[in-house]
């Protein structure tokens, strides 16, 4: 609920025309309550998403660095600690992020399911339930986890890397 502007513009003119929504106080079950609880979860899954993007983008930055590593490593032994590394960052994204497959359905990962839930919140007319809210403080802890774990890998490989 708000007050907003809807603006058009129209061969070089601007029509601007306010547009109010009002909460529907005729629905007992859907009570500004709820839906403060479904915009508040919304969010968290939009953020959630946001936090998982970044998180691949940065595997995908350190597999960059790592392939040039490799193509450019002349000892054998050193290029097989870069591959094992990349083999290691490539597991975890794939974890996270479905894999470009043609002709195959979707393949489950992480994005996916956040995707999903934030779809399913978000696109009710009511509060997000018990198992919602359940899930989306699960993904937000498998999310956690995947951060870690690529902390983890870092700090185990900067030690190899350097040695």
């Amino acid at each position: 609920p708000g007050t907003y502007t809807l603006k058009l513009k129209l061969n070089g003119k601007e029509f601007l025309h306010p547009l109010t929504f009002v909460h529907d106080s005729t629905d007992r079950e859907f009570t500004p309550a709820n839906r403060l609880l479904q915009y508040q979860t919304g969010l968290r899954l939009y953020n959630l998403n946001e936090q998982l993007a970044v998180l691949v983008d940065s595997i995908m930055q350190q597999q960059q660095m790592l392939q040039k590593g490799i193509d450019s490593v002349k000892k054998e032994k050193d290029k097989k600690i870069l591959q094992a590394y990349y083999d290691d960052l490539e597991k975890l994204r794939l974890d996270l992020v479905p894999p470009v497959v043609k002709g195959t359905g979707e393949i489950r990962r992480l994005r996916s399911d956040i995707s999903e839930l934030y779809t399913g919140v978000v696109g009710q007319n009511a509060a997000p339930s018990n198992l919602q809210l359940k899930r989306t403080a699960g993904l937000e802890e498998e999310v956690k986890k995947a951060q870690l774990r690529f902390e983890h890998l870092k700090k185990e490989n900067d030690k190899l890397l350097r040695g």
